[in-house]
């Protein structure tokens, strides 16, 4: 446990120093607790026994054939690209632990480095999205955490206008998780959505048919699953049948509380014609979180797919918000943030289902005193 409390305090000081005190150089600390927090974590949260089994079966790339990379991928059905990188970082070591170092330098060196490109309190967008980032992508989902990076390198290169590198960024985005796709129609969709009475009436009404207990997301996904595209219908079906653990009761409260919140705050911090492209991409982007938030209240595993990336974007006007407002009210707004965020922290690692995280086991430990791993039988034990 102390690891994730020495985490979660560093990035909340960090925070506050730079919010309340213009700390310039708080990102840059934070981004190296970070790196080495995930960099060293060892048979620790949900997504390393899937990857190192898939780091054991791919030949380094000077041994393998294009014909054995594809094999492996459809065979343990991940992207050509992703094996190819695995096959490719396996000629420098052969311990699976190279994969989690890289990745780990790779996913917070892009998202800082696209903070600070935003040049407007990173530490502290940085912390609020860490905080709930840190055990649903960056501690469960490598391959959902670089095709995030990359599709954040796209932005950035957009906005500069160097569209060459911004169209290889978005491919290989896609190439490592192909569900960036979706990451691309929120973007474009982006530009046309505004904050009018047509937006605020769809949302009101999803809202209240959700309390009601109507679900419309079923129907619209059985609906685009007569698509005919095979890969669509297959995840689809996936999502509804295998994968349709539906959220509890805190969840739904969560749900509700931050798209409500979240909504009321975009309406504070409509972007000015002084603001970027990207910023006004991000803040529609942000609106459509909202909306697929309430709409997909009972789907998390549907709804995470766009928190990965939207949820930084969210909290970009969070903070926005935060540094307009008065000292005493900002004050007190941080502080609930806080406590919302502690109360996640201690929720996460408390149910059952995160048995994977506790305890957070580091690989140095384990080189030196040559301790075995309680992974296997942590993550096997998960209800």
């Amino acid at each position: 446990m102390a690891p994730y409390i020495v985490l979660f305090f560093s990035l909340w000081v960090g925070a506050a120093l730079e919010l309340f005190y213009r700390e310039k150089y708080s990102i840059f600390v934070l981004s190296i607790v970070t790196v080495v927090f995930l960099g060293l974590r060892f048979e620790t949260g949900y997504d390393w026994p899937d990857y190192k089994n898939l780091f054991e079966l791919t030949p380094s790339i000077t041994t393998a054939t294009m014909k054995e990379i594809f094999e492996i991928s459809a065979s343990e059905l991940k992207e050509p690209l992703f094996v190819f990188f695995v096959s490719l970082l396996k000629e420098f070591g052969s311990e699976f632990q190279i994969l989690v170092v890289i990745c780990a330098v790779i996913q917070v060196c892009v998202f800082s480095g696209f903070l600070v490109f935003l040049k407007e309190r990173p530490a502290t967008v940085f912390a609020f999205s860490i905080s709930w980032l840190i055990f649903t992508l960056y501690m469960s989902t490598l391959r959902q955490g670089l095709a995030v990076s990359f599709f954040l390198m796209f932005m950035v290169y957009m906005e500069v206008g160097n569209k060459k590198t911004a169209v290889f960024m978005l491919i290989t985005s896609a190439l490592f998780q192909y569900s960036a796709i979706a990451y691309l129609a929120v973007y474009i969709a982006s530009k046309y959505v505004r904050y009018n009475k047509a937006l605020i009436g769809l949302f009101v009404v999803l809202v209240f048919a959700s309390l009601a207990g109507v679900d419309f997301s079923v129907g619209f996904l059985e609906v685009v699953s007569k698509g005919g595209i095979e890969m669509v219908n297959t995840k689809i079906t996936y999502y509804l049948n295998e994968a349709s653990i539906r959220a509890n009761l805190v969840e739904k409260i969560y749900t509700f509380l931050f798209s409500i919140g979240m909504f009321w705050v975009l309406y504070f911090v409509r972007p000015s014609e002084l603001d970027t492209t990207l910023i006004k991409r991000m803040y529609g982007m942000s609106l459509i979180f909202c909306v697929v938030g309430i709409f997909f209240y009972d789907f998390p595993l549907l709804r995470n797919r766009v928190q990965y990336l939207v949820l930084p974007f969210c909290y970009f006007f969070v903070v926005r918000y935060l540094a307009r407002v008065r000292l005493n009210q900002r004050v007190f707004l941080f502080g609930v943030f806080f406590i919302i965020n502690l109360l996640y922290f201690y929720l996460f690692i408390d149910k059952p289902s995160s048995v994977p995280f506790v305890p957070y086991q580091n690989y140095l430990v384990h080189v030196v005193t040559g301790e075995v791993g309680t992974g296997f039988d942590r993550y096997n034990a998960l209800p």
